[in-house]
């Protein structure tokens, strides 16, 4: 197992064993409220878009590509200048896969936004 490409630290090493840990990207509704809020507020993204909404099937496609451990998102702007995501798929050395899958075409926010949402501030 490569350490360095997988969603685990090391936090201890007792001989032959190797003790991991995953990494947690997880964060509460409170602090993904607030970060979302902040962005809202911020006068630069005044109305931009206020989310990205991908398929599961974008997401399975970039990593069923052989080599992809990750994927990376990138802002960009469409050609109707509206803000979106580049979603590309990352080697486990961290490249970005770019002779592989390139994904955007993202449902955007506003105009396809789940209302009762507690992150649409």
């Amino acid at each position: 197992m490569n350490l360095v490409s997988s969603n685990y630290e090391v936090v201890g090493i007792d001989f032959i064993f190797v003790v991991l840990m995953e990494n947690s990207h997880a964060i509460s509704l409170q602090e993904a409220m607030e970060m979302v809020q902040r962005y809202a507020n911020n006068s630069t993204f005044i109305n931009h878009t206020r989310a990205c909404e991908f398929p599961i099937s974008v997401y399975n496609e970039i990593m069923n590509q052989e080599g992809c451990n990750s994927i990376r998102s990138y802002f960009a702007m469409n050609n109707e200048n509206q803000l979106t995501l580049i979603l590309v798929g990352v080697d486990a050395q961290g490249n970005d896969m770019v002779d592989g899958k390139l994904m955007d075409f993202a449902n955007l926010c506003p105009l396809n936004c789940d209302t009762n949402s507690p992150l649409l501030i």
